[in-house]
């Protein structure tokens, strides 16, 4: 009995060894973030903030010395705040519910400790609520997001990153023009 736990031991050292000098280990990658959406530097009339939290799927898709990147699979769960109509001050509150897929795009800065990132992701989306310019339900994100990822130890990094996120329905409903945000994310990204 006790060598086959020895044995069982063993293997399970063994295969974690290969499958990290095979570099599978960061073939998956998870991460979470926070990201949070205003108009903060945009030229607009209307004033939509939004706190999302995410999850995020990497996948190694190319991979070389100094750079790579990485399919994205991206869920999304988030709450926003905005008035109605700024003459009456009701603040409005919604839900809001998304799938991005994308892509990640990384180059090496400093010894493999400091990545620069991009980020551009799109996919479909629900709001529960929408002030009159656009349609409350059924619409599309697009992300484009600038940023850094930091190593923390040999399996997690954090990433910090800004940029635009712009959801609008494909002229699918009336009214159609669109909410923008300039956004601010914080997250961990996991090797798996």
């Amino acid at each position: 009995m006790g060598s086959k736990i020895l044995f069982f031991l063993f293997s399970i050292i063994f295969f974690q060894s290969a499958i990290t000098q095979n570099g599978l280990s960061s073939q998956h990658k998870l991460g979470f973030s926070f990201t949070h959406g205003s108009q903060l530097a945009l030229d607009v009339s209307y004033d939509y903030k939004v706190n999302i939290a995410n999850i995020y799927y990497f996948r190694k898709l190319i991979s070389k010395k100094n750079w790579g990147i990485d399919a994205l699979v991206n869920p999304q769960f988030g709450v926003s705040q905005f008035l109605s109509n700024p003459a009456d001050n009701i603040v409005i509150t919604g839900q809001e519910i998304g799938l991005n897929v994308g892509v990640m795009i990384r180059k090496n800065i400093i010894k493999d400790n400091l990545h620069l990132y991009l980020t551009v992701s799109a996919g479909p989306h629900y709001i529960s609520e929408a002030f009159p310019r656009q349609a409350p339900g059924f619409i599309f994100s697009e992300y484009v997001v600038l940023g850094f990822l930091v190593k923390c130890d040999s399996n997690q990094s954090l990433f910090l990153g800004t940029g635009i996120r712009h959801l609008s329905n494909a002229q699918l409903k009336s009214p159609n023009r669109g909410i923008n945000n300039s956004i601010f994310q914080l997250g961990l990204q996991i090797n798996l």
